[in-house]
């Protein structure tokens, strides 16, 4: 997978997941169970 540098030295994956929705900011919070699930099949 391609990865960036953000700052001095910190590698991340060029491509991420947005979850602020997950939570909060985009109404009613989602079942945590279900959004714990979503994000461990995506680092997977």
């Amino acid at each position: 997978m391609h990865t960036r540098i953000l700052g001095k030295d910190l590698e991340v994956l060029a491509i991420g997941l947005g979850i602020i929705g997950m939570d909060h900011a985009y109404g009613p919070a989602a079942d945590r169970k279900e959004m714990i699930q979503l994000i461990r099949k995506a680092v997977d």
